[in-house]
């Protein structure tokens, strides 16, 4: 997950290289190794800002992640929980449970709950969180699209996918 951060910030940080080269390249030709040099810094302070940053949001955002328990019924366990937000939104924030009959979603910032029955869960796939990052799991539930960014988002969809089997025999 970390080195995704990492990845990212590498390819903004070779676009600002590359829009460094270019304006040098507008302007003129007798600075090109000021310029080169220039672009190197840039894309390394780049590079270290998006890593760094994106890596004190995620352990800001573990720690009240950590604390949210799911309200299930009796005779249902938690087999599996994470890190999870809801539609990609900033408010959609929150921890995935996976029970035996249901998948459920705790928002950090209301204590919300969402709940979706194994049974009416269907086509599961993976997707990309804004077109950057391998995380997104996506389902229908009663006709409508629901998308989740997760940490390990296979293991989630052969969990999901798993339990649903067993459920039917």
């Amino acid at each position: 997950m970390k080195s995704e951060y990492l990845i990212v910030g590498i390819k903004f940080g070779i676009l600002s290289i590359g829009g460094v080269l270019s304006a040098g390249f507008l302007i003129g030709s007798e600075v090109i190794g000021l310029l080169l040099a220039m672009s190197l810094m840039m894309g390394i302070m780049t590079t270290g800002m998006i890593y760094f940053i994106s890596k004190y949001m995620d352990r800001k955002v573990h720690k009240s992640v950590c604390r949210l328990t799911a309200e299930v019924k009796q005779d249902d366990k938690i087999l599996v929980d994470g890190l999870a937000g809801h539609n990609f939104q900033k408010n959609g924030l929150g921890k995935l449970f996976l029970t035996k009959r249901q998948l459920l979603f705790k928002t950090v910032k209301t204590k919300n709950q969402l709940s979706y029955r194994l049974d009416d869960i269907s086509d599961i796939r993976l997707c990309k969180v804004w077109g950057l990052f391998s995380r997104g799991l996506k389902f229908y539930y009663h006709g409508n699209e629901e998308q989740y960014c997760v940490d390990y988002p296979r293991d989630w969809k052969l969990l999901i996918e798993y339990v649903q089997e067993f459920n039917r025999n």
